[in-house]
């Protein structure tokens, strides 16, 4: 239980940033959350070397008071802690939320690529607004398998969270019927047209050579997908070939780029 978590920073790296994010029951990664994998490929494409700690889902508040880190928003008039989260030995500052970890970033480590582009902050956070569009259309394809994936610790406090917050129970979230799952997909298919337009002919969002925060954020979705559905399956096909393969094309430059 959360009241049981013990926590001792000294146990820490003292050599490397420490990358903190949710624990779950699938290899090779142990976690399938995509804000982490946004951080995870800033600091790939930025090449400063990290340690992992993987942390229960009921232990982020305990782990985030601990590192004297805020809520990031308060939801049903709880405050909602939140990872990734990372503590950096050389500074001894913990910084959460993606966006905010990858600013800290490039203000910290200005000899790296820059990943947030100056004065494209608030552009940013418009983006994520628009992108949580495909977040809600593939969830009733994503939730049951993301609760499978879930540990035992977590697994009860991730269903009354997501059910108390969704009014529903998971197992009724995910289509059944032929003709319900068609109707997702054609969801998740309009969501990634849109993404598609905001490319253009350009191979990242910023039109850059090499992909920055707003690219990492789209491979993240795409590495959970990838994930969820699993690499040689049809539905993890479908989705990295839409727009002419443009997104099967995009993680793979991703993950292709993650080695130190």
């Amino acid at each position: 239980m959360a009241d049981t978590f013990t926590f001792d920073i000294a146990s820490l790296p003292s050599d490397r940033i420490t990358l903190f994010e949710i624990r779950y029951n699938i290899e090779p990664h142990n976690s399938v959350c995509a804000w982490s994998w946004v951080v995870k490929y800033a600091l790939y494409a930025k090449k400063i070397p990290f340690h992992v700690e993987l942390v229960e889902m009921v232990d982020i508040p305990a782990l985030s008071k601990a590192l004297g880190l805020q809520p990031g928003e308060i939801i049903m008039g709880a405050p909602m802690y939140t990872l990734p989260a990372i503590y950096d030995p050389s500074t001894k500052k913990a910084v959460s939320d993606s966006l905010t970890i990858n600013m800290y970033l490039d203000a910290q480590y200005p000899d790296t690529p820059r990943v947030v582009a100056e004065g494209t902050k608030g552009l940013i956070k418009a983006f994520f607004t628009a992108i949580r569009t495909l977040d809600y259309a593939s969830f009733p394809l994503t939730i049951e398998t993301y609760l499978g994936l879930t540990t035992a610790k977590s697994r009860e406090y991730f269903r009354t969270t997501r059910e108390k917050f969704l009014g529903a129970r998971i197992e009724d979230m995910t289509p059944r019927e032929p003709e319900k799952i068609a109707e997702v997909w054609a969801g998740v298919e309009k969501a990634f047209d849109t993404m598609d337009g905001w490319y253009g002919g350009n191979t990242f969002i910023m039109g850059n050579d090499v992909p920055t925060h707003a690219d990492f954020v789209v491979a993240g979705r795409l590495m959970l997908l990838q994930e969820f559905f699993r690499e040689e399956s049809q539905d993890w096909k479908r989705v990295a070939g839409l727009n002419d393969g443009r997104w099967g094309k995009l993680l793979k430059y991703c993950n292709d780029m993650s080695v130190l």
